[in-house]
């Protein structure tokens, strides 16, 4: 399938946006793009969610993916142990010092995070709560690697899109430009 040429939105978009936020390389072939991508996707066995300390987390809205600076998923909605739910960041790095490295312990706009999700490691002193993803996949890496290659790019599920994206897909270049205008 051909790759679309770039509209007036997408150039838009990629002329003000700001600068994507630090990613890690992959540790043990895994980028931190496909975290964020499982996380979104919440492709986790759920029944088997627990931090580092041993609270059973339940996700009642793994919130707003953030492609700037700042927490990765915004708003999020989070129970731990059957406690009232709280609101507040998802931090996801490919490990648990990622939070003191990237400076997040002293960032002000990482002090809403209420989890830090990683892909495996133990979590530092003075870190947010901590849910290791390496054991807790709906279904094993191997068969999700070539779906999270495909979909991390994308900022928006098919599935998702809003209900003026048909309409505007027949429009001519020009007319949507104006429409935006």
């Amino acid at each position: 399938m051909p790759i679309p040429e770039p509209g007036i939105y997408t150039l838009w978009r990629g002329a003000i946006r700001r600068p994507e936020a630090v990613s890690e390389p992959a540790a043990e072939g895994i980028p931190e793009r496909w975290l964020q991508q499982i996380w979104r996707h919440q492709r986790l066995d759920r029944e088997a969610l627990v931090t580092d300390d041993g609270r059973r987390v339940r996700v009642l809205h793994p919130g707003f993916w953030n492609r700037g600076a700042g927490p990765d998923f915004h708003d999020a909605v989070i129970a731990f142990d059957g406690s009232p739910a709280v609101q507040g960041g998802i931090e996801v790095d490919l490990v648990p010092r990622g939070w003191h490295s990237h400076g997040h312990d002293r960032n002000p706009a990482f002090r809403g995070v209420v989890l830090q999700v990683v892909w495996n490691g133990s979590a530092p002193e003075g870190s947010p709560p901590i849910l290791r993803l390496e054991h807790r996949l709906d279904t094993p890496l191997e068969v999700l690697g070539p779906w999270l290659d495909e979909e991390a790019p994308n900022l928006l599920p098919n599935l998702i899109v809003g209900r003026c994206s048909a309409p505007l897909r027949t429009l001519a270049r020009e007319s949507v430009a104006e429409l935006l205008r």
